[in-house]
């Protein structure tokens, strides 16, 4: 069975540490190891889905010895069962508070109007309601009519509609 990692390996944080992240750029890389480390593996570097599908970690087992010996030489602190697993978050994410969950999903608490109260308090409430799903709406004006909207091409100024 496949296993998606969603930041990805161990080995895309090492290259993208050592801005070898692109297929080419690791290629030379690995060409250069292999050379000096395992001459049999001498052009035959990963293809490029391959490769891409090792930093994602869309893998099933381990890459095979010949590759497996050349990371390892590549990357001698750390062995190949460690740069096939999941790597660490690009961005720390703090959890939210309960209070901020709340502030999101549900809508604010605004008093009801009073039977005597009038129009103005029910405009307020409506304000603030409308307020908070336009914040929270994944829906936008120029999703709802989007005849009434243009947007213009970059630099060319020929206008289009969406």
């Amino acid at each position: 069975m496949t296993r998606r990692l969603g930041d990805g390996t161990v080995l895309k944080a090492m290259l993208r540490a050592r801005h070898m992240q692109t297929h080419s750029v690791f290629t030379r890389e690995y060409e250069k190891v292999a050379a000096e480390h395992e001459p049999d593996m001498v052009g035959r570097a990963p293809k490029k889905a391959q490769f891409y599908r090792w930093l994602s970690g869309d893998v099933k087992d381990l890459p095979y010895p010949g590759h497996c010996r050349v990371l390892e030489a590549m990357f001698p602190a750390v062995t190949v069962e460690e740069l096939f697993a999941t790597g660490p978050r690009r961005t720390a994410r703090r959890q939210p508070s309960a209070n901020r969950i709340n502030a999101l999903t549900k809508p604010p608490a605004i008093p009801r109007p009073t039977e005597d109260g009038g129009q103005d308090e029910k405009a307020a409430r409506m304000r603030a309601l409308m307020s908070w799903v336009d914040a929270h709406s994944p829906l936008k004006e120029a999703d709802i009519h989007p005849e009434h909207y243009r947007s213009y091409s970059r630099g060319r100024g020929v206008e289009r509609s969406r």
